[in-house]
């Protein structure tokens, strides 16, 4: 029984020493080890844009990460073109001051005069009703204009105050004239020329765009014709357009009517679904006041849907 039990105890002293030998360090003390995780690489960090306090910061994500920095001033929310143009591999060339501003991304050249309210993309235009921003000698360029630039849907949200956009199927834009060639026959863009000049020749650039998206509107309707000269030319009992019945609606367009066209054709719409509009002033507003629902007064017209 002795015998056992010795060997027994032989036996427990043997694994401890084992145990013992197994986590000793030089010296024979025993050691805790503890793992830890291997060192991650930071996440990136932002260079500080220049403080303007006029502007807020507004934080950009791209893909769901928080790649840059933009500002926001006049509702409207403004990005570094260079962001996108680095997404897609692009060249890009930016100069800017406060009359005009030139960007080179790859093959196309966007420029931008102040005061004119639309950008030149190629042969294309862009509605910029509030310009860009000067920074540091380069231009920040509106959230929409990037948009229609590098065909990705950039979302702007608050708290925090925010851009996010993705770049999958991000291409840049055609800045071919031919496009409006393909969205509206020559006749038909005739009318539109003509009857934006005729009815708001006037007017400011905001103002012109808004006669032609009521014309584009009633041609979508099932209440009016279906193309640009039937909706111009009708007539139930008296014309549709007064210029039509006086003969303006043939005088001579100037270059503010056509580029409000095309910015008509480029999808940009500032009065909603409107059908009507009336300048209160010197036009008989009764019915369209009674009848339909006001929704945005732009120069002198106010707009009705």
């Amino acid at each position: 029984m002795l015998r056992r039990k010795t060997a027994r105890s032989l036996a427990v002293l043997l694994a401890l020493a084992l145990l013992s030998l197994c986590a000793c360090g030089e010296g024979g003390s025993i050691r805790l080890v503890e793992t830890t995780p291997e060192p991650t690489a930071p996440p990136p960090t932002l260079e500080p844009l220049p403080e303007r306090p006029e502007d807020l910061s507004v934080r950009v994500y791209c893909d769901g990460l928080l790649t840059d920095r933009g500002y926001y001033r006049n509702e409207t929310v403004y990005l570094d073109p260079a962001l996108l143009s680095g997404e897609l591999g692009l060249p890009l060339e930016n100069s800017a001051d406060e009359d005009r501003f030139r960007v080179i991304i790859g093959d196309l050249t966007v420029t931008g005069d102040a005061g004119t309210g639309y950008f030149l993309a190629g042969e294309r235009y862009l509605f910029a009703p509030h310009g860009w921003l000067t920074v540091d000698g380069r231009a920040f360029l509106p959230a929409d204009a990037l948009s229609k630039l590098f065909g990705v849907e950039i979302v702007c949200a608050e708290d925090p105050l925010r851009a996010e956009f993705s770049t999958a199927g991000a291409a840049l834009m055609n800045g071919s004239g031919l496009y409006y060639l393909d969205c509206c026959p020559d006749t038909e863009f005739y009318w539109l020329v003509h009857v934006i000049a005729a009815e708001a020749g006037n007017q400011p650039l905001a103002g012109q765009l808004g006669v032609g998206n009521v014309v584009m509107n009633r041609v979508k309707s099932e209440s009016f014709p279906d193309t640009i000269q039937e909706v111009v030319f009708q007539n139930n009992g008296s014309a549709a357009f007064s210029p039509v019945e006086s003969g303006e609606i043939h005088m001579v367009s100037d270059e503010l009517s056509l580029i409000a066209a095309y910015l008509v054709l480029e999808g940009y719409n500032n009065v909603g679904e409107s059908l009507y509009f009336v300048n209160p002033v010197v036009g008989n507003a009764s019915w369209v006041t009674a009848n339909r629902t006001f929704v945005v007064r732009i120069g002198d017209h106010d707009f009705y849907a």
